[in-house]
């Protein structure tokens, strides 16, 4: 795999929730949901410093865990019903999880030196 662009998450997340099946593409108009979504939620995981790609080049480790969080901040839009919503809702707190794991810890850890005083 390699780094997806905002259209290839788009096309994920929509595949996710079933909106277009596999292998299937995705209508414009959904895609345009997603990725305006995206948009909104990436600068909030850069400040969190869960997002330390660009906004249109997603690491491959973090496909699968911001699919589940986004799909889950998308849901509402496509009127997915119960209990499927819920899932999704549980998904996606697994997703941002994941990012934290995965990325919440600084890259760059110096390590704490003890000064005398």
């Amino acid at each position: 795999m390699a780094n997806w662009t905002a259209a290839e998450l788009a096309q994920a997340v929509l595949t996710r929730l079933g909106i277009c099946g596999a292998g299937q593409t995705a209508a414009a108009e959904d895609a345009a949901i997603v990725t305006k979504s995206w948009e909104s939620v990436y600068p909030q995981l850069r400040k969190l410093n869960l997002a330390p790609w660009g906004s249109s080049a997603i690491e491959e480790e973090a496909q699968t865990p911001l699919e589940k969080y986004m799909a889950g901040q998308v849901q509402s839009t496509f009127g997915i019903p119960e209990p499927e919503y819920s899932q999704r809702k549980h998904e996606a707190a697994e997703g941002f999880s994941e990012l934290k794991a995965q990325y919440s810890q600084s890259r760059h850890a110096y390590p704490i030196r003890q000064h005398d005083f």
